[in-house]
């Protein structure tokens, strides 16, 4: 019996291999024509990702970075800066109102919505407060630190406060003098800030707001050093 050796069609020994100039789907645009670009990912949770914008190319990385900040400012912050200032009369001399202002306890009876004010070191206090702002309320936590003391003629008085409404921030400096009749003149210059979901009512009614409650401070404290 004769035995073939005739072998099929031989087949190339390579076949060259076929090259495209698209760019695989998946690839960021920068990486289809900066292929030597390295995206490095700082952070990967879930289909959050973190890149550092160092190694992005330029354009890419304006591109993110514009990005970022449209988020951030995409809810401004509302904050409602104000001035105000007030001159109150005293029966008694400078003497006895310069201790009324330095007594903790009365500052917590004459205090608008003040539930409770202690020391917190030297010429520094820390109180507890319920402000009531047109339709909205909320409480806030404040420090209260004297400077500039003068006895019994002027010292200044710097706020820092917080709360579930914002923040309240503000300096004030209170100036006694002798008045005619044997009492006293209190005038008080004060800038302040106030921050938050309570500053959307406006600056105006923040203003009266403000004002009213420095005038029912003071009016209780002249009642408290008959």
């Amino acid at each position: 019996m004769a035995i073939s050796t005739q072998r099929g069609p031989s087949k190339p020994a390579h076949l060259p291999h076929k090259t495209t100039d698209r760019a695989p789907k998946t690839l960021p645009f920068h990486l289809h024509h900066r292929p030597n670009s390295q995206l490095k990912l700082a952070e990967m949770s879930g289909n959050k990702r973190e890149i550092d914008l160092s190694t992005l190319p330029p354009l890419a990385a304006a591109t993110r970075a514009a990005t970022a900040q449209q988020r951030q400012t995409a809810i401004p912050a509302i904050i409602a800066a104000m001035q105000l200032s007030g001159d109150y009369h005293f029966a008694k001399p400078p003497q006895a109102v310069w201790d009324a202002l330095m007594n903790p306890d009365v500052l917590a009876g004459c205090i608008p919505g003040c539930r409770g004010i202690e020391p917190d070191g030297p010429d520094r206090y820390r109180a507890v407060a319920n402000v009531r702002v047109g339709p909205i309320s909320g409480q806030y936590t404040a420090t209260v630190a004297l400077s500039d003391l003068d006895p019994p003629n002027s010292y200044t008085m710097t706020i820092q406060g917080s709360g579930n409404l914002g923040f309240a921030n503000g300096t004030a400096t209170v100036t006694l003098t002798p008045a005619g009749d044997g009492g006293a003149n209190v005038h008080v210059d004060a800038d302040t800030q106030v921050g938050g979901a309570v500053a959307r009512v406006g600056q105006r009614m923040m203003g009266s707001v403000a004002k009213g409650m420095l005038d029912r401070f003071f009016g209780c404290l002249a009642e408290s050093v008959r």
